[in-house]
Formats: C-alpha cells, structure tokens, sequence
C-alpha cells in the first residue's frame, strides 16, 4: 500500500524536476536568443561591405591510415572585403594549393564528424588567411563539401 508520505515525495519529486526544466528553458533560450541578435547585428553591419568570390571545384584523394583512399568534393566560397575581391584573384591558385594540401594531411574521421565542423571550419579559415595573407579573409561558405 502507498502511504501518504511516498506520495508527498512523488509529487514533490516531479514539481522539482518540472520546475528545474521550466528554468533551464527559458535560461537557454534568453541566451541562444542573445546569441543569435548579437551575430545577427555583426553581419548586418558586415553584409553591406563584402563580397564572395567561388573557387574552383576541387576533388581531393585523402590517405587514411588503414591506405585506404577516400575522396573528398568540395566547392566552396571565401568571403572577403569588396574592395579585395580583385586582389584576391591573384592568389587563387596558391590558395588553392594550400587548401589541397592541408585537406590530404587531415584525418578522414575527423572530416566525417559533423560535430567537429565549426573547428574544422575554423582551421580552415586560418589555413586560407595564411595562403592569402595580405588579403584577409572573413569567413568560407560550403557550397558542396561531400566525403566519398
């Protein structure tokens, strides 16, 4: 039989738990929503002055450890200030090369895992700011990145 007392607790119980959930919501939310005004301020104050400029299709052979090959397509888009859009024509193929060659180094794993992309993505983008160094990049834009 049930007593009086196990029923104080149960209801006490999912109260507490109910309450706890109801804060962690709207504490989560006011701070994701926070988040998202302050980016969306950053790239409305941004968006006026840039430009993208695509780079060509690139199919890349990456050696895994086990010697297997896997290929990676990517077609993506660098963007930058709109008056460096023509001066960074000129380093497109040491770009180019730069990206190539550190995408063949990276781990297959790694790629694979969407968790990891804002890392990815950010190593990329310093690895594109090193290649293109007088011309600063702001951020890269995936049109198509497929792992094979």
């Amino acid at each position: 039989m049930i007593t009086r007392k196990q029923i104080t607790f149960a209801v006490a119980y999912v109260f507490s738990f109910t309450a706890l959930a109801a804060i962690g919501y709207f504490v989560g939310d006011y701070s994701i929503r926070e988040k998202a005004h302050k980016i969306e301020m950053r790239s409305s104050v941004i968006s006026a002055d840039t430009a993208f400029y695509d780079l060509p299709h690139m199919n890349i052979t990456v050696t895994s450890d086990t010697d297997s090959q896997n290929r990676i397509r990517i077609d993506m888009s660098l963007e930058v200030q709109k008056n460096d859009l023509t001066r960074l024509s000129s380093y497109e193929p040491r770009i180019v090369d730069h990206l190539i060659t550190y995408l063949r180094h990276q781990d297959m794993e790694m790629l694979r895992q969407a968790s990891k992309e804002n890392d990815f993505k950010a190593q990329l983008l310093e690895e594109t700011n090193k290649a293109s160094y007088p011309v600063p990049v702001m951020d890269i834009i995936f049109r198509r990145f497929i792992v094979l």
